[in-house]
């Protein structure tokens, strides 16, 4: 009797358990679903648009030449060229300049879900248009296009900027991930360097790059929104979201007119400038920013006024004013 008692018991637990089981799988299927949607219509066109337009380089400069010389019966210049081909690949900044500028203003009014389907409109809008022109003849669509693409991802990366990743250290993920990109880079640079000389540089170079892109995305990619998000408040987060994303487009529209005149004098040591600049930021990361994983914002607060005042922390908040008003940090 005993044994069958035990026998139900078992059964009775185990299926308890398959239960529990199948509710947090269609749990995390739900969850699952969510990050997908968000990384394709969010994060995803993002750094889609800032690779893509590299490779076919030659054939639009190509394109932009002849399309003037049907024109006006006359070649441009090599440095028009240039100038115009950089304005092609920048303008995709000034796009997304705007539309982060746009993205709260819109957001608030016409909610997220409104505003994720009409950012989206725009990226199909932008795709017809450069895929006509070469049919219309007209490389000035494709300016056109690439503007459109920077204004829809723009907002697409303002919208999905509050989905968090939270299982390592922040310092951990930002340290380690310009560490990597750093190694990355300084391989990237001696495998151009000899591609001339053995044929199988090239494609360790393909692979450096793509090590590159999943440093960045499984690192500083989320984490740096992750920091932003816990290290300031509620009302002050749409102003740091906002000057972010202006700082963040601007920076990069300015590298895409200048980083063709790096590598045209430079060739494959134009990226020991990145190197350096990811050296520098973990350097800075790891002095001045503390580990903010699991920790209120009072908390965070303590840890950056202990790496300002240290040990005078506790003197310097026995005035009358509020610990809060007193919060000052080196970043």
């Amino acid at each position: 009797m005993s044994q069958v008692l035990t026998r139900k018991q078992q059964e009775s637990a185990l299926s308890q358990e398959m239960d529990a089981v199948f509710s947090d799988l269609v749990q995390f299927r739900g969850l699952f679903q969510l990050i997908f949607v968000l990384g394709i219509g969010g994060s995803f066109p993002y750094g889609f648009h800032i690779s893509v337009i590299s490779y076919p380089s030659a054939h639009i400069r190509k394109f932009i030449n002849e399309t003037w010389i049907e024109r006006h019966g006359s070649p441009l210049h090599p440095e028009t060229i240039m100038l115009l081909w950089s304005f092609i690949v920048s303008v995709y900044g000034m796009g997304g300049f705007l539309g982060s500028l746009c993205c709260g203003y819109l957001t608030t009014k016409y909610r997220k879900q409104k505003c994720q389907m009409c950012a989206n409109l725009i990226i199909l809008v932008a795709a017809l248009i450069m895929a006509f022109s070469k049919t219309a003849k007209s490389f000035e669509m494709i300016l056109v296009g690439r503007f459109l693409y920077g204004i829809g991802t723009g907002m697409c990366s303002g919208h999905c900027g509050t989905t968090l990743i939270d299982r390592f250290g922040r310092r951990v993920l930002l340290c380690g991930g310009y560490m990597l990109m750093g190694s990355v880079l300084a391989l990237l640079t001696m495998t151009l360097s000899l591609q001339h000389q053995f044929f199988w540089m090239h494609y360790f170079s393909v692979i450096l790059i793509f090590l590159f892109v999943i440093f960045y995305g499984t690192g500083p990619s989320g984490t740096t929104i992750t920091i932003m998000v816990e290290i300031f408040s509620q009302s002050s987060r749409p102003s740091a979201f906002l000057i972010f994303g202006c700082i963040n487009w601007m920076g990069l529209f300015v590298l895409g007119m200048t980083f063709p005149l790096i590598v045209e004098n430079l060739g494959p040591f134009c990226f020991l400038i990145f190197l350096g600049i990811l050296a520098l930021s973990a350097i800075f990361i790891y002095l001045y920013l503390p580990e903010t994983k699991g920790k209120s914002i009072m908390e965070i607060k303590a840890e950056f006024n202990k790496l300002n005042f240290g040990k005078k922390e506790t003197s310097a908040t026995g005035n009358n004013f509020p610990k809060e008003q007193l919060f000052c940090t080196k970043l």
